[in-house]
């Protein structure tokens, strides 16, 4: 989030440099570089791991409509699987285009969320990026329960800080250390006014089998165009 008065705070002390990690627009100050960490480049790049793990390529998300940046978010999902597969139509039926979506209000019961669940259920669907306002112990125990009638290797993609994470195969979130170690030195130097982007990267997943070194590498070429701005995840055919 965006520091309260942080460009006011930057403008009244023009003789120091100042780093600022957060989605901040600071156009115009020489002394305030910012580190840009942009939700939708989360949600890409988990929509791009979810769909690059899933068997057959049946994947879906589970985005409340009613959150912050709904909208985004939701396209930022579909696009990042789709950079990932293209129709992204899977070899086996029932044959549908990929990825599925599941939303419902964030205040909606694990029951209401049931009922979507059900509907993957029928497409086979075994891989799920499930945002944080979604991810209840209940939501995440009726997906888990799907791995007794699907494919016993359900997988759940989540964001760094999601609630009852140690149920995801995998937690996306930023690695700012690259960015604020090109940044430090100028700044020292009393040279600033930068904006670089965070590079997305996979912080933890549980089974080597199922995320391999390779889909790792493959997973941070692709988040380093998008911290470069070479890909636009908001933007894509």
């Amino acid at each position: 989030a965006e520091p309260p008065g942080v460009t006011e705070f930057a403008a009244a002390s023009p003789a120091t440099q100042f780093i600022v990690i957060g989605d901040v627009n600071a156009e115009g100050l020489p002394n305030l570089s910012v580190i840009k960490t942009s939700g939708v480049d989360l949600v890409f790049m988990s929509g791009f791991l979810t769909q690059m793990i899933a068997w057959d390529w049946r994947s879906a998300g589970l985005i409340p409509n009613d959150v912050v940046m709904s909208a985004e978010k939701t396209d930022a999902f579909l696009n990042g699987a789709r950079y990932m597969c293209g129709v992204c139509t899977p070899f086996f039926a029932p044959v549908v285009s990929f990825p599925m979506l599941a939303q419902e209000s964030m205040q909606a019961d694990a029951a209401t969320w049931g009922a979507q669940v059900d509907v993957l259920r029928q497409h086979f669907v075994n891989t799920f990026f499930v945002d944080p306002a979604a991810a209840s112990i209940e939501t995440l125990d009726g997906l888990m329960a799907l791995e007794d009638s699907i494919f016993n290797d359900v997988k759940l993609i989540g964001l760094s800080g999601t609630p009852n994470s140690d149920r995801f195969t995998a937690l996306v979130g930023f690695n700012v250390l690259p960015s604020l170690q090109q940044l430090l030195p100028q700044a020292a130097a009393g040279s600033g006014g930068v904006t670089v982007g965070a590079q997305v990267m996979v912080l933890s997943y549980t089974d080597e089998t199922v995320i391999t070194p390779g889909k790792i590498e493959n997973f941070n070429r692709v988040a380093a165009d998008l911290a470069a701005g070479i890909i636009v995840p908001l933007s894509m055919p």
